[in-house]
């Protein structure tokens, strides 16, 4: 009878543990899931702030660039 129950108690042991590890295993991805769709709003939001910042057209755009996008210089 003792090595009934040392049986059931290993077994229920091994079993919690798979579960354990299972929801474990879930709960890693879903949260690498969630991480990566935060990473990407917040690129798509900072990139959408540096955009605005470099590419806003204020009036003053600077001196003047050839094609090639060094500075042009003044022909006098």
């Amino acid at each position: 009878m003792p090595w009934v129950i040392a049986v059931l108690v290993i077994v229920l042991i091994v079993g919690l543990t798979a579960c354990f590890t299972i929801n474990a295993v879930r709960i890693k991805r879903h949260m690498n899931k969630s991480l990566n769709a935060f990473r990407s709003r917040l690129e798509e939001e900072a990139n959408s702030v540096l955009d605005g910042l470099f590419n806003a057209k204020h009036g003053d755009e600077g001196p003047p660039r050839s094609a090639d996008g060094s500075e042009a210089t003044p022909s006098e």
